[in-house]
């Protein structure tokens, strides 16, 4: 049970360092609608805003695209819930 309830922030938490850590100054894409040969993608750029706010360049981050920090305070959440749902369990 516990491997199931923590697999999720762990997915998340490892996309966060990926993130943080990838070259996002090349043109290298992994969306699927740029690689059919669309040119607009409504998500397109998020892994970038992501990565600038990461950084904590949030004008950069707004720039590429407006969504980027606030998927970031989504998946902090989405990490920290079932942890601090927990320890909280724990201390009842």
């Amino acid at each position: 049970m516990k491997k199931k309830l923590f697999f999720e922030p762990a997915a998340w938490t490892i996309a966060l360092l990926v993130l943080y850590f990838s070259d996002v100054s090349g043109t290298f894409t992994i969306c699927p609608i740029k690689l059919l040969g669309f040119d607009f993608c409504p998500g397109c750029g998020i892994g970038t805003a992501i990565h600038h706010a990461l950084h904590l360049h949030f004008q950069q981050s707004f720039n590429a695209h407006y969504l980027g920090l606030p998927a970031i305070i989504v998946i902090v959440y989405s990490i920290l819930k079932p942890v601090l749902s927990t320890l909280q369990t724990k201390r009842s």
